[in-house]
């Protein structure tokens, strides 16, 4: 049995950590916090964004959600599901990380 623990846990510890934590731009993600962990993820709540500073987010998503194309672009409005119970969840868009490949 420790065997058998000791190879899980040089498997886990052998994985590269990169690959694990690396989101892809425009993956959307629900966490069970009330804020997007930083500095790769924001909240994706409808808000504006400016094109000069988010780039590659703008080359996936143009202006599927709203803004007007030349100076601004928006981020999906995706409202958490309800819960029963307290606690608090969010949508979060990745605006860096590695660019999604194409088919």
């Amino acid at each position: 049995m420790k065997r058998l623990m000791l190879a899980a846990l040089l498997a886990v510890a052998s994985a590269p950590a990169a690959m694990a934590q690396t989101p892809y731009i425009s993956q959307l993600r629900l966490f069970a916090l009330d804020f997007c962990p930083y500095p790769s993820y924001i909240p994706a709540d409808g808000s504006l964004q400016i094109i000069n500073q988010n780039t590659a987010l703008f080359s996936l998503l143009g202006i599927m959600y709203g803004g007007d194309g030349n100076s601004t672009f928006a981020l999906p409005k995706m409202a958490p599901p309800a819960l029963k119970t307290k606690g608090n969840l969010i949508y979060c868009i990745a605006q860096y990380g590695v660019f999604p490949p194409r088919p």
